[in-house]
């Protein structure tokens, strides 16, 4: 038994160098691995279909072969699929007529008649922009070649358009959206049914009058513990969508009469008149929208919510601003000849506007000029001037433009 010790003994061989490699020291070729260098890149590794298909397995990445169908059969196959085999069996084995009769005319409706492809085309291409009508490409004219007034009246006018066409869109919207949150909040009965009943009753005449409990509400049901990420972040759109809405029905009328009033000539105001009209019938547009902008074009600018009339608050504004005496603006004003027409009213504005507000100011002299609109040039030096806060000021202003509209 004495000899089983010298098996488990590891005995060398004569001339054998033994070496202890499990505390040999590591070489280390470079000092610093940089991540940097991509000289010892050689190939990327190649991901085979095996691994790409491992992508799928947790449902993070969604995988969707789509074939394009080049059999001009295809439609058939298609239509084959979707009637089913059990209604294509009946009409090869029976030959029932009224199995036929219903099949075609299904397919008559889902399949599209060649002589309507252009009108189909061209009505997908009117859902797809609310932007094709051909005056926003005058617009665009208008745009590039234009003030800086002008830009923000077109600008002004675009997104009451914009506005315009979603109005409707937007309440279905948050209809549904409080709709979706009632169902989730239905353990809290009195929430869900206050959800509820405002996704009934929402409209645009009650809109304004309803925002401020539609807010509370979800306010509370966002400090519920009812409440999880999808609801958080419904509850972010729907607020979003509540400041998108802009319930005013004139805005766009009264938008594109601010652009009238600064076109250059009478030509171009009417062609821009002819295209708004266009654009009004064709447009996709609520009824009481599209009535108050006729009605807008028809009765002339309305003046406290033009782009101009906004300008010429602005100019009265700068008039507090521009530091000049009671006694200088007098000693301005006397030197000012009354019968001067629009010069003299210009020179009575500028005595009290600072400089670099010479352009605005031209911009309602020449609206004037162009359209010969003495209501709404009215309207807007009784704007500009009930704007300046010193009374003394104010009444020197006004007194001098009474004696030139006199004349």
């Amino acid at each position: 038994m004495a000899e089983l010790l010298h098996i488990t003994t590891p005995v060398n061989s004569k001339g054998y160098e033994y070496t202890n490699n499990k505390h040999a020291q590591q070489v280390q070729t470079d000092q610093v691995f940089n991540l940097g260098d991509t000289s010892k890149v050689q190939k990327a590794t190649e991901r085979t279909e095996e691994y790409a298909n491992q992508d799928t397995k947790n449902g993070s990445t969604l995988s969707i072969n789509v074939s394009v169908p080049k059999n001009p059969a295809a439609a058939s196959t298609i239509l084959r699929s979707i009637v089913g085999s059990g209604t294509t069996y009946a009409l090869s084995s029976e030959g029932s007529t009224d199995t036929l009769n219903k099949v075609t005319e299904f397919a008559n409706e889902v399949m599209l008649n060649p002589s309507n492809l252009s009108i189909d085309m061209a009505a997908q291409e009117k859902d797809a922009t609310i932007f094709g009508d051909s005056i926003w490409s005058e617009m665009k004219n208008i745009l590039m070649g234009g003030s800086d007034e002008i830009g923000q009246a077109v600008l002004q006018f675009t997104k009451a358009a914009s506005d315009a066409s979603a109005r409707d869109d937007i309440l279905n919207s948050i209809s549904s959206n409080l709709r979706f949150l009632a169902q989730n909040a239905a353990p809290s009965r009195d929430l869900a049914n206050q959800l509820n009943n405002a996704a009934d009753t929402l409209n645009g005449d009650n809109f304004a009058s309803m925002k401020g409990s539609i807010l509370g509400m979800l306010d509370s049901l966002n400090s519920s513990l009812l409440i999880n990420d999808d609801m958080k972040n419904l509850i972010s759109l729907t607020i979003y969508n509540m400041s998108r809405y802009y319930g005013s029905a004139s805005a766009l009328g009264e938008s594109f009469n601010a652009i009238l009033d600064m076109t250059s000539n009478a030509e171009q105001a009417d062609m821009l008149r002819q295209l708004f009209m266009k654009y009004i019938e064709n447009a996709d547009l609520p009824a009481d929208i599209k009535i108050e902008s006729l009605n807008s074009l028809i009765q002339g600018s309305a003046p406290a919510a033009s782009s101009l009339s906004l300008l010429a608050e602005k100019l009265g504004e700068a008039m507090n601003g521009n530091d000049i005496s009671a006694a200088s603006l007098a000693a301005a004003l006397g030197s000012i000849n009354s019968e001067g027409g629009t010069e003299a009213l210009r020179d009575t504005l500028l005595a009290a506007l600072p400089n670099s507000m010479y352009g605005g100011l031209n911009s309602i002299i020449k609206s004037y000029d162009t359209t010969g609109n003495i209501r709404s040039l009215l309207d807007r030096l009784s704007i500009m001037i009930n704007s300046v806060d010193d009374m003394e000021k104010k009444t020197m202003l006004a007194g001098k433009v009474n004696d030139i509209l006199s004349h």
